[in-house]
């Protein structure tokens, strides 16, 4: 594999893990980084950042020049880079690839970011000018990407895989909490990059393997499997990372398909997606037809839809340099596109499988989701056990439960005025860790809500609920447990066996 001209690292494992330890040394990480640059939360540079990040740097430490030439993709002087390699000699850097030189400068051909305390590797986005309009572009960490970081079932597990692993940073992830990894790509220069980046990290336990879809892996299991596969829903064939190839959302399909026979018993599947609304069909009912047959239970969620005409210029703009005349030339070939295949909107989200060998598996949809927050995988996990839960638990069991109100549960009034005073217009409720949902409910019921002690049984709450609304029981009971079961669903109000989470 490193003979391939596109590969732009030499695996020195020896010299790759001497400039680890230099990169140390300099407190190129997250925690140096951002101590340095003063960022909160994330290692994203913005174009309009660059002037004064280049401010911030001008002293050229090893730290200065390191953040130039990986995270502001700026040429350093010949002198300058071999300040900063030091004792290491500035040619074992060009050799191995991650430098190179420029006459008498010296650039980065790759960004090398810190993120989730690791240093990652992977290529200049397409869109910018330097980025060379390659086929087998290494796309970086895009929402996608943080979605299935956030949203990974982080247990203990003997084999993951990491199917389309393009830089590699979610088997890094689950290097960390796996046996085994295998990381498979189609494409040679992404695994070239995800074995450098286990290197760099001093991960020994990720294999990389060649091929498509579930080809590399034929006749395994394993207990975890995440796809972050190029889903993009176009007509283009041109980014490895985006256009699958397939017509329509056919290749997300065909991987949920063919998923479930690679899943240990209790195993995860975690993909994210983009599926089709085709025309003249319910979306909901067109997806639950795929996992017919398939043993699994399903968890879809999603996190938006768009029109066609937004979605293309999205897709366009996020990964292509174009004068305005292409960009029209290329937007009008995605609409005539989605028209000739009846294609109405597209949705964007996460579908989940947990294998049960069963023949009566669930299918469950939440369209409810504001986003995929750190600590999703807890809530996804959590969120099987509580569909489990319920699926096991009558109504009449329900009332004679005491349930607890989440830690993690906040209340947004919105309030208007009026003559002579203020009224209550809606109350929204949150929950703000993992997958974050927001929905709205009226103030009685809030009041339920927050009696939920774990100590009190649900029927006593409601038995007050009505006695305060001057009504019968049976008057309220049937709304009550329905909007119980929904928010047990989420995760808002928590049964015995999960009082636990969050604490």
């Amino acid at each position: 594999m490193n003979s391939c001209a596109s590969n732009p690292f030499r695996l020195d494992e020896t010299t790759i893990a001497r400039i680890q330890k230099v990169f140390a040394v300099a407190e190129f990480s997250e925690v140096g980084v951002f101590r340095h640059l003063q960022f909160e939360d994330t290692v994203r540079v913005e174009p309009r950042e660059i002037p004064r990040l280049l401010k911030m740097t001008r002293q050229r430490t090893p730290l200065d020049v390191f953040i130039r030439l990986f995270l502001l993709g700026v040429e350093v002087t010949i002198d300058e880079a071999q300040a900063a390699v030091s004792p290491m000699d500035l040619g074992s850097w060009l050799d191995v690839g991650v430098l190179a030189s420029a006459g008498k400068m010296v650039r980065a051909p790759l960004r090398l970011v810190p993120a989730n305390q690791m240093l990652v590797a992977f290529d200049p986005s397409t869109r910018h000018a330097e980025a060379e309009d390659r086929p087998d572009h290494v796309h970086g960490m895009g929402m996608s990407s943080i979605n299935l970081m956030n949203g990974t079932i982080r247990r203990r597990v003997d084999t993951a895989l990491d199917l389309g692993t393009g830089c590699g940073i979610q088997g890094l992830m689950c290097a960390q909490h796996s046996r085994r990894v295998i990381a498979t790509d189609v494409n040679p220069r992404a695994l070239n990059i995800t074995r450098f980046n286990a290197m760099l990290n001093g991960l020994n336990n990720i294999e990389v393997r060649e091929g498509s879809r579930f080809d590399p892996v034929d006749g395994e299991r394993f207990d975890l499997i995440l796809v972050n596969p190029p889903f993009a829903i176009s007509p283009d064939r041109h980014f490895l990372f985006r256009d699958s190839g397939m017509a329509g959302d056919g290749f997300v399909r065909a991987l949920l398909t063919e998923a479930p026979a690679h899943l240990t018993e209790g195993g995860f599947c975690q993909m994210t997606a983009q599926w089709a609304h085709m025309r003249g069909e319910d979306w909901q009912t067109r997806l639950r037809r795929w996992f017919d047959g398939s043993r699994c239970d399903a968890w879809v969620v999603r996190l938006k839809t768009q029109n066609p005409e937004t979605y293309a210029a999205n897709w366009i703009s996020e990964t292509e340099k174009l004068f305005p005349w292409d960009y029209a030339k290329k937007w009008n070939a995605w609409m005539a596109y989605f028209d000739d295949r009846g294609i109405e909107a597209v949705s964007t989200g996460m579908i989940v499988l947990r294998c049960r060998r069963q023949s009566d598996s669930g299918f469950w949809v939440t369209e409810d989701a504001e986003s995929i927050g750190e600590h999703a995988g807890e809530a996804f996990y959590n969120g099987f056990l509580l569909r489990d839960f319920l699926e096991k638990t009558p109504d009449g069991e329900l009332l004679g439960l005491a349930f607890k109100l989440s830690s993690e549960v906040r209340i947004d009034q919105f309030i208007r005025p009026t003559a002579p005073g203020w009224q209550a217009e809606k109350i929204v409720l949150r929950h703000t860790r993992g997958i974050h949902y927001a929905g709205n409910l009226d103030g009685l019921m809030i009041g339920l809500l927050g009696r939920c002690d774990g100590k009190t049984p649900l029927g006593a709450l409601v038995d007050e609920l009505a006695g305060s609304m001057g009504t019968d029981r049976g008057d309220i009971l049937s709304s009550v447990l329905m909007v119980m079961r929904n928010l047990i669903e989420r995760g808002v109000v928590l049964p015995p066996l999960l009082y636990d989470i969050n604490s």
